[in-house]
C-alpha cells in the first residue's frame, strides 16, 4: 500500500508522492519490506536532542522540508513519550533561497551505538590512478536515494525528531490535533542522511 501510494502520487519528472522499493509478496520477512537488521554494538542512546533554528525565516524553510517528508511517508507522527532518542537536525545554506536539512546521528550518540562497514576513498588521487585514456567520470545526484529503504524496527524508537517548534504549523496543516499533547515528535520510517548505516544498508 505504501509503495502504491508513493508511485501513484508521483509524476514523470519527479517523485512528488515519495518513492519506495517494490518487492515480491513473500510470506517470510524481506529486506526490501522490513529493512536490514542493524548491528548494535552498545546500548542505544537516550538523547532528547533539540533542533537548531536560527531565525523565523530559517524555521519556515525547515518546515517546508519536514512537511514534505511527512507527506511522503518518510516521517510519521508519534507519541512523544514512545521515542527514547531524538536526532539533532539543523539547516545549511543551499544557494541563496534554499537550505539542506542535516540530521546528525553522531551528536545524539546513535552512530556510536551501531556499526556498519566503511567504504573510504583515501585520497582523490586514489580514484584518478585507476582511470585511463578515454575514461569518463560522472557525478550523479541520487537525491532521496537513502529514503527508498526502510529502517529496521529495532531502531524505530531511536530515530525520532522533535517537532515541537513547528506545532502551530502542523496544527494549521491538519497533521496534529491540539488535544494530542504539548510536545510533538515524529520518527523516521526510512534510512536518513546522517546515520552511519545508511550508505551500506541502501
Amino acid at each position: 500500500l505504501a509503495a502504491l501510494t508513493n508511485y501513484c502520487g508521483s509524476t514523470y519528472q519527479s517523485w512528488k508522492g515519495g518513492s519506495s522499493l517494490l518487492f515480491w509478496r513473500w510470506n517470510s520477512p524481506t529486506l526490501a519490506r522490513d529493512g536490514i537488521k542493524p548491528y548494535i554494538k552498545q546500548r542505544l542512546p537516550h538523547s532528547k536532542a533539540q533542533p537548531r533554528i536560527k531565525n523565523a525565516e530559517e524555521k519556515d524553510l525547515i518546515f517546508d522540508k519536514i512537511i514534505k517528508y511527512i507527506n511522503r511517508g518518510y516521517l510519521i507522527i508519534c507519541d512523544y513519550k514512545s521515542l527514547s532518542n531524538f536526532i539533532d537536525y539543523f539547516a545549511v545554506q543551499k544557494g541563496k533561497t534554499d537550505i539542506r536539512l542535516v540530521f546528525n546521528g553522531t551528536s545524539c550518540g546513535l552512530n556510536y551505538a551501531t556499526w556498519s562497514s566503511r567504504f573510504w576513498l583515501p585520497m582523490s588521487g586514489s580514484m584518478t590512478r585507476i582511470l585511463s585514456f578515454g575514461y569518463a567520470v560522472v557525478d550523479i545526484d541520487l537525491g532521496e536515494m537513502f529514503l527508498n529503504f526502510p529502517i529496521h524496527a529495532q531502531l524505530h524508537t531511536s530515530v525520532g525528531i522533535d517537532l515541537t517548534p513547528f506545532k502551530q504549523q502542523l496544527i494549521k496543516a491538519g497533521i496534529f490535533q491540539t488535544n494530542q499533547g504539548e510536545k510533538i515528535a515524529a520518527r523516521w520510517t526510512r534510512l536518513c542522511f546522517g546515520l552511519n548505516q545508511s550508505p551500506e544498508h541502501s
